[in-house]
């Protein structure tokens, strides 16, 4: 048995809406009446509230993340497959450099190694509506330049994250100490100095 609570509030970003949930199976997609809102959730738990998000305009909150993170990454367009017609309908399960819990089109993978991107690396804010994420790998990728987001410790379910043979720069932010579910991080071959929070 589920026990739901979904509120709405408007907003001059759109229609926004919170959805608490206190038991759920692994993955479950929520639309609002309006189908301008859509938020997946991909793992178990107890009595959460999904980040509230803007309705995007493809409507699939999903596809509209993984396309802010292509922006920040491919300033040159390699990742040509990344488009909102090839994703639409989970689509972008079927992107190479996406990795998607099998049976569902929640995504919980982003790896770029293989094709040479250009750019820096998105603020988490990029990567709201992909609230299944665990693992990031941008790693062979000497064009990717810039420092570590700080904000990234707001990403609650990374637990794997590989940056490594880049060119970042700066230090490891202490607020990545906070990433309590992190059991993996590659940050060699990069430029980065300091201690480990």
């Amino acid at each position: 048995m589920r026990t739901t609570d979904t509120r709405f509030s408007a907003s001059s970003g759109g229609v926004q809406r919170q959805q608490y949930w206190y038991s759920m199976p692994k993955a479950m997609m929520f639309n609002d009446s309006s189908g301008g809102v859509t938020a997946q959730c991909c793992h178990a738990g107890s009595v959460k509230v999904l980040r509230t998000i803007a309705a995007p305009a493809s409507g699939d909150a999903q596809l509209e993340a993984l396309l802010r993170v292509k922006a920040a990454l491919d300033t040159t367009g390699e990742l040509r497959d990344w488009t909102r017609a090839t994703g639409a309908n989970g689509g972008y399960c079927k992107w190479e450099e996406v990795e998607c819990t099998p049976g569902t089109s929640c995504v919980n993978t982003i790896s770029i190694q293989y094709f040479p991107v250009k750019g820096s690396l998105p603020p988490a804010a990029a990567f709201a509506g992909l609230a299944g994420l665990t693992h990031i790998v941008i790693r062979n990728q000497p064009s990717i330049t810039g420092t570590l987001p700080t904000d990234w410790s707001s990403i609650e379910e990374l637990q794997h994250i590989r940056l490594d043979s880049t060119s970042l720069t700066g230090s490891i932010p202490s607020s990545w100490s906070s990433l309590s579910k992190l059991k993996v991080l590659y940050l060699h071959a990069n430029k980065l100095s300091g201690r480990i929070p």
